[in-house]
């Protein structure tokens, strides 16, 4: 894996922010837009469901992470995903392991941070765990928007 010096990683990480910050709304999502999840990447699971051409620790990532995000939002959801969360981490962290994808090869210092950026907002998540369910749907749609960022640097977008 290539080197990355502090300085160009922190630069990276701050112009990421700046970029996902000003496309994000400043309000968080309803309670009616999360129970919905995201309509596009949900049609995805429905029916019609299909393979993503990920490489294969953010497959691994996404078929954890994906039931759990398309199940009906309340105590249940929750509950389950809140159990899943050290499987989730741990196949984070395989992400961050594994060798940049060859589709992210030309952007590998962002790949590197957006893998980061994944496993702080599981972490995020973990700490909602025992909150209520308004706070655990704002952080649990966090950790979905990173990993949205990721797999958006390996080409696929989300009305794919």
């Amino acid at each position: 894996m290539n080197r990355i010096t502090f300085a160009g990683l922190a630069l990276i990480a701050l112009a990421g922010l700046a970029c996902s910050k000003a496309d994000r709304p400043t309000t968080p999502p309803t309670e009616a837009e999360l129970s919905d999840g995201d309509a596009e990447h949900k049609g995805e699971h429905g029916k019609h469901q299909h393979e993503h051409d990920f490489p294969a620790s953010v497959t691994t990532f996404h078929d954890a992470m994906a039931p759990l995000w398309h199940a009906e939002a309340g105590e249940t959801r929750q509950a389950d995903t809140c159990a899943a969360l050290q499987d989730m981490k741990t196949k984070a962290a395989a992400i961050g392991d594994a060798d940049v994808p060859e589709k992210a090869a030309d952007q590998a210092e962002a790949w590197t941070t957006a893998g980061t950026e994944l496993g702080t907002k599981l972490e995020a998540l973990a700490a909602t765990c025992e909150g209520s369910t308004e706070e655990f749907d704002a952080a649990f749609h966090e950790v979905h928007e990173a990993f949205h960022a990721l797999v958006a640097l390996v080409g696929h977008e989300r009305d794919q």
